[in-house]
Formats: structure tokens, C-alpha cells, sequence
């Protein structure tokens, strides 16, 4: 559900994509996810995930998969993400939980991690896309 469209800074806007190998995978992961790679170890980010997310997955990759296509994270990444739920007062630089469809109108708390919003885009309802980056650091 994550679509990236935009490199700040780049030349083009089109990320490398590269296969890695992972330990089997317990659950099948959907194209447009962001993961936590870690140790070959796949954590797919949900909203109460505390592990920053480093890789979006480009093709979905089923249960017991030992290889995934992924895109490496980096700074200056602009994806296109629809809302789970109406805006309210997300603001521009607030970081908010996030899930493999899409961003919550939920700010992050303690130690969770999610998407920094970039820009509404014009967005108000539940499935609009609005404009997010990544912590890195």
C-alpha cells in the first residue's frame, strides 16, 4: 500500500529493488509493505510495532518464502499511503502509527514507530493518500 513517489534530491525517481535472503517467512507479506529486516528476520510494521521500518516490500512474497524483493529505505523518500481513518489533526512532521494498509490518524506513543506525514496531499477521509516518510535514525 505504499507507494513511492517521490526521491528528494533525485535524479529519477525510481528505487533499486533487490532480492534478500530471509528465514522463512511465518505469514505471507504483501506487496507495499514496510518491514523491519533485521538478522534475516521479517518483521512486517503494524501499529504497535516498535522497530523502525527498513525495507518495503516490492512483490508479495508468500508464507515459508526464503527470499523477498525488496526496496532499501533512504532518506529523502516520499511514499504515497491512503488514511485508515478520517485526518483530524495529524499535522505535517508528527509521526503516526502505521499498518500494511495504509496510515492511522493515531500519533505514535512511547516506544511504537510509524510514518512521518509529509504532506495531507488534500486529504480528509478514511482511504484518501497522503504523503510520508520513514525514521531512519
Amino acid at each position: 500500500m505504499y507507494k513511492l513517489v517521490k526521491i528528494l534530491s533525485g535524479r529519477g525517481n525510481e528505487a533499486e529493488s533487490r532480492t534478500v535472503a530471509v528465514t522463512a517467512l511465518s505469514a505471507a507479506i504483501d506487496a507495499g509493505t514496510p518491514v523491519n529486516i533485521a538478522a534475516g528476520v521479517v518483521t512486517p510494521l503494524t501499529a504497535s510495532t516498535t522497530v523502525l521500518a527498513t525495507h518495503i516490500v516490492e512483490r508479495a512474497a508468500a508464507s515459508g518464502a526464503t527470499s523477498i524483493l525488496v526496496t532499501d529505505l533512504l532518506p529523502g523518500m516520499v511514499f504515497e499511503a491512503p488514511l485508515t481513518a478520517a485526518i483530524g489533526s495529524m499535522k505535517v512532521g508528527g509521526e503516526y502509527k502505521i499498518s500494511a494498509s495504509g496510515v492511522s490518524a493515531t500519533a505514535v506513543a512511547s516506544s511504537v514507530r510509524g510514518a512521518i506525514l509529509f504532506d495531507p496531499a488534500g486529504a480528509a477521509l478514511t482511504g484518501d493518500k497522503v504523503l510520508v516518510t520513514f525514521p531512519l535514525a
